[in-house]
Protein backbone atom coordinates (compact mmCIF):
# COMPACT_ATOMS: atom_id res chain seq x y z
CA UNK A 1 0.00 0.00 0.00
CA UNK A 2 2.78 2.58 1.12
CA UNK A 3 4.42 1.66 -2.61
CA UNK A 4 0.71 2.87 -4.51
CA UNK A 5 1.34 6.31 -2.97
CA UNK A 6 3.15 8.56 -4.76
CA UNK A 7 6.93 9.81 -3.29
CA UNK A 8 5.49 8.14 0.50
CA UNK A 9 7.48 4.78 -0.61
CA UNK A 10 10.72 7.11 -0.94
CA UNK A 11 10.25 9.06 2.19
CA UNK A 12 8.81 5.37 4.04
CA UNK A 13 12.68 3.94 2.89
CA UNK A 14 14.53 7.03 4.11
CA UNK A 15 12.45 6.86 7.40
CA UNK A 16 13.34 3.45 8.25
CA UNK A 17 17.09 3.59 7.42
CA UNK A 18 16.77 6.61 9.92
CA UNK A 19 14.97 4.62 12.63
CA UNK A 20 17.23 1.54 11.86
CA UNK A 21 20.55 4.01 12.21
CA UNK A 22 19.62 5.44 15.19
CA UNK A 23 17.67 2.86 17.19
CA UNK A 24 19.09 0.76 19.92
CA UNK A 25 21.70 -2.06 19.13
CA UNK A 26 18.91 -4.02 21.30
CA UNK A 27 15.96 -3.14 19.41
CA UNK A 28 14.92 -5.26 16.98
CA UNK A 29 11.71 -4.18 15.46
CA UNK A 30 10.69 -2.15 12.68
CA UNK A 31 9.97 1.06 12.31
CA UNK A 32 6.13 0.45 11.40
CA UNK A 33 5.91 -1.66 15.13
CA UNK A 34 7.33 1.51 16.78
CA UNK A 35 4.62 3.59 15.51
CA UNK A 36 1.87 1.08 15.96
CA UNK A 37 3.53 0.54 19.35
CA UNK A 38 0.98 -2.19 21.26
CA UNK A 39 -1.42 -1.82 18.58
CA UNK A 40 -2.10 2.12 19.86
CA UNK A 41 -2.48 3.02 16.04
CA UNK A 42 -3.85 0.22 14.42
CA UNK A 43 -6.86 0.14 17.30
CA UNK A 44 -7.66 3.53 16.30
CA UNK A 45 -8.40 2.63 12.61
CA UNK A 46 -10.90 3.20 11.11
CA UNK A 47 -11.47 6.45 13.62
CA UNK A 48 -15.11 6.31 15.44
CA UNK A 49 -17.04 8.81 14.42
CA UNK A 50 -17.50 9.84 18.40
CA UNK A 51 -14.86 9.30 20.91
CA UNK A 52 -14.23 10.88 24.48
CA UNK A 53 -11.08 11.81 25.47
CA UNK A 54 -9.48 12.54 28.84
CA UNK A 55 -5.83 13.42 30.31
CA UNK A 56 -3.51 10.59 31.59
CA UNK A 57 -1.93 13.06 34.00
CA UNK A 58 -2.12 16.10 35.72
CA UNK A 59 -3.27 17.85 38.72
CA UNK A 60 -6.93 18.54 37.17
CA UNK A 61 -9.09 15.66 34.94
CA UNK A 62 -9.53 17.20 31.65
CA UNK A 63 -12.38 15.22 29.17
CA UNK A 64 -13.63 16.20 25.61
CA UNK A 65 -15.45 14.84 22.29
CA UNK A 66 -13.50 14.82 19.35
CA UNK A 67 -15.85 14.36 15.81
CA UNK A 68 -13.02 14.63 14.12
CA UNK A 69 -12.52 11.37 12.14
CA UNK A 70 -8.86 12.44 10.71
CA UNK A 71 -7.40 13.17 14.43
CA UNK A 72 -5.46 10.46 15.66
CA UNK A 73 -5.25 10.33 19.86
CA UNK A 74 -1.56 10.96 21.06
CA UNK A 75 -0.81 8.21 23.91
CA UNK A 76 -1.09 11.44 26.66
CA UNK A 77 -4.94 11.25 26.31
CA UNK A 78 -7.08 8.25 27.10
CA UNK A 79 -10.17 7.55 24.54
CA UNK A 80 -13.03 5.42 24.06
CA UNK A 81 -15.67 5.51 21.34
CA UNK A 82 -19.39 6.14 22.26
CA UNK A 83 -22.73 5.21 20.61
CA UNK A 84 -24.22 9.01 20.79
CA UNK A 85 -23.71 12.45 21.58
CA UNK A 86 -25.77 12.38 24.87
CA UNK A 87 -23.26 9.19 25.95
CA UNK A 88 -20.25 11.32 25.40
CA UNK A 89 -21.91 14.38 27.28
CA UNK A 90 -22.98 11.90 30.09
CA UNK A 91 -19.11 10.81 30.29
CA UNK A 92 -17.69 14.33 29.89
CA UNK A 93 -19.97 15.75 32.79
CA UNK A 94 -18.74 12.96 34.87
CA UNK A 95 -15.46 13.15 33.98
CA UNK A 96 -14.35 16.76 34.23
CA UNK A 97 -16.40 17.12 37.94
CA UNK A 98 -14.36 18.24 40.71
CA UNK A 99 -16.40 15.10 42.70
CA UNK A 100 -14.80 12.49 40.74
CA UNK A 101 -11.44 14.03 41.02
CA UNK A 102 -12.05 13.61 44.73
CA UNK A 103 -12.48 9.86 44.49
CA UNK A 104 -9.67 9.46 42.37
CA UNK A 105 -6.95 11.88 44.23
CA UNK A 106 -6.20 8.86 46.77
CA UNK A 107 -5.17 6.11 44.25
CA UNK A 108 -3.19 8.46 42.04
CA UNK A 109 0.71 8.70 42.35
CA UNK A 110 2.27 12.06 44.65
CA UNK A 111 4.70 14.19 42.45
CA UNK A 112 6.79 17.13 42.77
CA UNK A 113 3.62 19.20 42.00
CA UNK A 114 1.20 17.28 43.77
CA UNK A 115 -1.13 14.09 42.42
CA UNK A 116 -0.56 12.97 38.74
CA UNK A 117 -1.28 10.19 36.40
CA UNK A 118 -5.18 9.28 36.17
CA UNK A 119 -4.43 6.87 34.00
CA UNK A 120 -7.22 3.83 34.66
CA UNK A 121 -7.54 4.91 37.91
CA UNK A 122 -10.73 6.75 36.74
CA UNK A 123 -12.32 3.57 36.78
CA UNK A 124 -12.06 2.29 40.08
CA UNK A 125 -14.47 5.37 40.98
CA UNK A 126 -17.67 2.77 39.81
CA UNK A 127 -19.91 4.95 37.64
CA UNK A 128 -22.58 3.15 35.53
CA UNK A 129 -22.95 2.33 31.86
CA UNK A 130 -25.06 5.88 30.22
CA UNK A 131 -28.58 4.32 30.15
CA UNK A 132 -30.64 6.57 27.87
CA UNK A 133 -33.89 5.14 29.93
CA UNK A 134 -32.81 6.85 33.06
CA UNK A 135 -33.02 10.18 34.59
CA UNK A 136 -30.19 10.79 36.11
CA UNK A 137 -27.73 10.28 33.31
CA UNK A 138 -30.16 12.13 30.87
CA UNK A 139 -29.69 15.00 33.28
CA UNK A 140 -25.65 14.81 33.50
CA UNK A 141 -25.97 14.15 29.47
CA UNK A 142 -28.06 17.25 29.22
CA UNK A 143 -25.85 19.11 31.53
CA UNK A 144 -22.50 18.19 29.64
CA UNK A 145 -24.35 19.24 26.37
CA UNK A 146 -25.00 22.80 27.77
CA UNK A 147 -21.52 22.71 29.10
CA UNK A 148 -19.71 22.61 26.54
CA UNK A 149 -21.94 25.49 24.97
CA UNK A 150 -20.78 27.47 27.18
CA UNK A 151 -17.01 26.45 27.28
CA UNK A 152 -17.23 26.98 23.14
CA UNK A 153 -18.35 30.32 23.69
CA UNK A 154 -15.69 31.74 26.47
CA UNK A 155 -13.21 33.97 24.99
CA UNK A 156 -9.43 32.50 25.76
CA UNK A 157 -7.65 34.31 23.14
CA UNK A 158 -6.20 36.04 26.25
CA UNK A 159 -5.25 33.37 28.05
CA UNK A 160 -1.37 32.72 27.82
CA UNK A 161 -1.35 29.25 29.34
CA UNK A 162 -3.78 26.72 29.01
CA UNK A 163 -4.40 26.33 32.74
CA UNK A 164 -5.52 30.01 32.69
CA UNK A 165 -7.43 28.68 29.37
CA UNK A 166 -9.01 26.34 32.05
CA UNK A 167 -9.61 28.63 34.97
CA UNK A 168 -11.26 30.61 32.60
CA UNK A 169 -13.36 28.20 31.18
CA UNK A 170 -14.62 26.60 34.76
CA UNK A 171 -15.26 30.52 36.06
CA UNK A 172 -17.82 30.55 32.91
CA UNK A 173 -19.59 27.12 33.91
CA UNK A 174 -19.70 28.41 37.40
CA UNK A 175 -21.28 31.17 36.76
CA UNK A 176 -23.96 29.80 34.76
CA UNK A 177 -24.86 27.66 37.47
CA UNK A 178 -23.47 24.42 35.22
CA UNK A 179 -20.77 22.78 37.99
CA UNK A 180 -22.73 23.19 40.85
CA UNK A 181 -25.55 21.48 39.10
CA UNK A 182 -22.99 18.59 37.42
CA UNK A 183 -21.35 18.13 40.97
CA UNK A 184 -24.74 17.31 42.52
CA UNK A 185 -25.75 15.09 40.28
CA UNK A 186 -22.31 12.95 40.24
CA UNK A 187 -22.38 13.15 43.84
CA UNK A 188 -25.98 11.31 43.75
CA UNK A 189 -24.48 8.90 40.79
CA UNK A 190 -20.75 7.76 42.23
CA UNK A 191 -19.85 6.25 45.85
CA UNK A 192 -18.65 8.56 48.43
CA UNK A 193 -15.63 6.10 49.37
CA UNK A 194 -13.28 4.09 46.78
CA UNK A 195 -11.75 0.96 47.87
CA UNK A 196 -8.39 0.77 46.71
CA UNK A 197 -6.89 -2.35 44.97
CA UNK A 198 -5.21 -4.45 47.43
CA UNK A 199 -2.18 -5.50 46.88
CA UNK A 200 -2.06 -8.60 46.55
Amino acid sequence: EIAEQLGLSDWWGQAEEVWDDNKSSADKSRLLDRIDYHGQLSAQLPPAALRVVYTKSGNTLAAAIVRDVSAIIDHKLYWASVAAESEGHYLCAILNSATLLDRVKPLQALGLFGTRDFDKNVFTVPFPKYDATNNLHTRLAGLGAQSEEVAAAVDISGARTFQAARKTVAAALVAAGISQEIESAVAELVPVEVVLPSED
